[in-house]
């Protein structure tokens, strides 16, 4: 069913039309999902795997650079644990300033969003900054909150 509507959706994702302007979020539910996103970021912030995780949906995918496809949150759990314990993360622009775009459509809700930040290595080493253009896919669950269901990143062309 999610898969459906992603069809519907991805299509003005790529080809931007007059429609876009008209879709209305509803602002509680816009409110939530950048509640939902700020909780992502938070977690980054503060090196908070579990955080992170509270976040996603059983059957996310993470679709990152230069790594195959992540299915399942049972597979995201070893991968971030260890980056987080591995690294520090600090956002470089203010979240608000991040968030391009929120498109939502019944039960899911699409962000674009351009993620600057800067990692180091907890074992010591030059922080690195680094740009990432994404696109979070995210569904509502039954109790009313928000899972991110995709995660989809790649770096800015700028950078290569």
């Amino acid at each position: 069913m999610v898969i459906r509507r992603l069809f519907l959706v991805v299509p003005f994702l790529l080809f931007p039309s007059p429609l876009m302007s008209q879709i209305q979020n509803d602002e509680a539910d816009e409110a939530a999902v950048l509640a939902a996103v700020a909780r992502v970021a938070e977690a980054f912030k503060t090196s908070d795997a579990q955080l992170l995780l509270a976040q996603v949906a059983d059957d996310a995918s993470f679709m990152l650079p230069g790594v195959p496809t992540i299915h399942g949150k049972e597979n995201i759990v070893p991968l971030y644990t260890r980056v987080m314990e591995n690294t520090t993360y600090r956002l470089l622009d203010p979240l608000d300033e991040m968030v391009e775009d929120v498109m939502i459509q019944g039960d899911l809700a699409v962000v674009r969003l351009t993620f600057h930040g800067a990692s180091r290595p907890k074992a010591g080493g030059e922080e690195r900054e680094f740009t990432n253009r994404v696109v979070n896919v995210y569904v509502r669950q039954p109790d009313g909150s928000w899972k991110l269901r995709w995660d989809i990143g790649v770096p800015d062309a700028s950078e290569s």
